[in-house]
């Protein structure tokens, strides 16, 4: 939008004539023809811009403030606001306005208008809710299904009534927290089956491509199956040889791994390192020359062909006279853990 002498400019370039004395403006540009006219409304007329455009071109008409104030409005963006500098403020709303008001955010609030929007019955609600309780699903696999933010469902359990106790709600969320942290959702059916049947033209495919890394997303288009990440991740990491996982470009850490690694960091701030290949096997970290720390997730360790892959790493780090420690989830912010590993580090520095 055009300020004020923007358009005083347009509406003058029409005639190039002072329209109080009649006077003609033409010089060689357009420019140089409203410079001389400024200075002649302002010299010989004593009218700035604003006032020569609201009596020529707006009939005279200068708004003022709506509070009653009775100070005139400021010209802005091709038009006269309202309201003089914050004034709107001062205004009282009327009983009808304040109702009007009360009646919209009570729409917009309402669970019904906002299930509406999104297209989502309040029976779909409850069950998830149910569900939730029941430990049944996870927050994750819920904001993916219903592609919500679990705080925006958990918004609308409330409204609808069914959380009732704080508390109780609260050690749910813990529980469910605890079960499905850091779990691995492993494919159901004969997709595994199909994947190791892959393998062998996977890892052609991987040492195809030189020294370019390739994505996660790029083996599962390659792979053509529908897995989540994560387990693809671990899939990869057991079947691969390191110089296939290192053309691999992981996605980020899990959140545990990542607070782990602070933790160490701040205990051992030069001494940790993540990640370490030991033997075509990968360990989650190496702390100072004789060091090595397994951190182990519910899911990733409990399954046999995993236990059968903690053993070797076991016997490898044995064998190369390292020092292995194995730390479940729980232990990750247990000082006492901590402590141990320090002690023995103290011991072998």
């Amino acid at each position: 939008m055009k300020n004020i002498n923007f358009m005083l400019k347009d509406e003058f370039i029409k005639s190039k004539k002072c329209k109080i004395c009649d006077k003609s403006f033409n010089k060689t540009n357009d420019k140089s023809s409203y410079r001389l006219f400024l200075n002649h409304i302002r010299t010989n007329h004593k009218k700035e811009p604003l006032e020569y455009y609201v009596t020529y071109f707006l009939n005279g008409i200068r708004p003022k403030c709506l509070c009653g104030c009775g100070l005139k409005t400021k010209y802005n963006k091709g038009k006269f606001n309202k309201y003089y500098s914050d004034h709107k403020n001062n205004v009282k709303q009327s009983e009808e306005t304040k109702l009007r008001i009360k009646l919209a955010r009570e729409k917009n609030n309402g669970i019904d208008y906002s299930l509406k929007k999104i297209g989502i019955s309040k029976q779909v609600i409850e069950d998830y809710y149910f569900d939730y309780i029941n430990l049944e699903k996870s927050m994750l696999r819920m904001s993916e299904e219903l592609t919500i933010d679990f705080r925006t469902l958990k918004s609308y359990w409330f409204k609808l009534g069914l959380i009732k106790d704080k508390h109780s709600f609260t050690r749910t969320t813990k529980m469910s927290q605890k079960k499905w942290f850091n779990k691995i959702i492993k494919p159901e059916g004969v997709i595994i089956k199909e994947l190791v049947e892959k393998l062998p033209t996977l890892k052609s495919y991987i040492n195809s491509v030189g020294d370019k890394k390739v994505t996660l997303n790029e083996i599962l288009n390659f792979l053509n199956v529908k897995i989540k990440k994560n387990f693809l991740t671990y899939f990869l990491d057991e079947h691969l040889n390191s110089s296939e996982i290192k053309k691999v470009k992981f996605f980020k850490s899990s959140q545990i791994e990542i607070d782990f690694l602070n933790v160490l960091r701040f205990y051992f701030p030069n001494s940790i390192k993540h990640s370490f290949e030991l033997e075509n096997k990968i360990y989650d970290y190496k702390l100072g020359k004789k060091i090595l720390i397994e951190l182990d997730g519910e899911y990733w360790h409990s399954t046999e062909e995993a236990k059968k892959n903690d053993n070797i790493k076991n016997k490898i780090a044995l064998d190369n006279n390292y020092i292995l420690f194995r730390i479940s989830d729980k232990h990750v912010r247990d000082i006492k853990f901590i402590n141990k590993i320090k002690k023995i580090y103290d011991n072998i520095k």
